[in-house]
C-alpha cells in the first residue's frame, strides 16, 4: 500500500478492511458508515476492502480473533479494532468511532495536515 494518491489529490486515503464476519460481536457496518461520514468530513477519502492505495488503514474485526489484520505488512499506519477493543485496549462499542478518529487525527497532524485536507 502506498500513499501516492494522497499527494496527488490533497486528501489522505483511509482504507477500511473488514474481517470475514464469522462471529461479529459489534455492528461493523454501522461503525464503518459512521467512520466514513466522519472521515469524509475531515477531508479524507475512504476506500473499502483490499487494494494498494492507502495512507492509513482501519482494520475492522467483529471479534477478538482479529483476522483482518493478521496479514498486515506493517508499512502503512493503522489502527486495529477487534470486538470492543481499539489497538488491543478495551474501549466499549460506543467509543470505537471516536477512538479511531483520534488516531487518524494524530496521523494527519503528524503529516502536517489539518481537517479538511488543508496544510499547516
Amino acid at each position: 500500500m502506498s500513499g501516492g494518491r494522497e499527494r496527488e489529490s490533497g486528501s489522505a486515503v483511509v482504507r477500511i478492511l473488514f474481517c470475514g464476519g464469522c462471529h461479529p460481536r459489534i455492528a461493523r457496518g454501522r461503525i464503518a458508515l459512521d467512520l466514513r461520514e466522519a472521515l469524509e468530513g475531515m477531508g479524507c477519502r475512504v476506500a473499502y476492502g483490499g487494494g494498494d492505495e492507502a495512507d492509513f488503514v482501519v482494520f475492522l474485526c467483529g471479534c477478538l480473533s482479529g483476522c483482518a489484520f493478521r496479514d498486515n505488512p506493517g508499512d502503512v499506519p493503522s489502527v486495529a479494532v477487534a470486538e470492543t477493543t481499539v489497538d488491543f485496549r478495551e474501549v466499549g462499542e460506543e467509543r470505537i468511532v471516536p477512538e479511531v478518529l483520534a488516531r487518524v487525527e494524530t496521523f494527519l497532524k503528524g503529516r502536517g495536515r489539518r481537517f479538511g485536507g488543508a496544510t499547516s
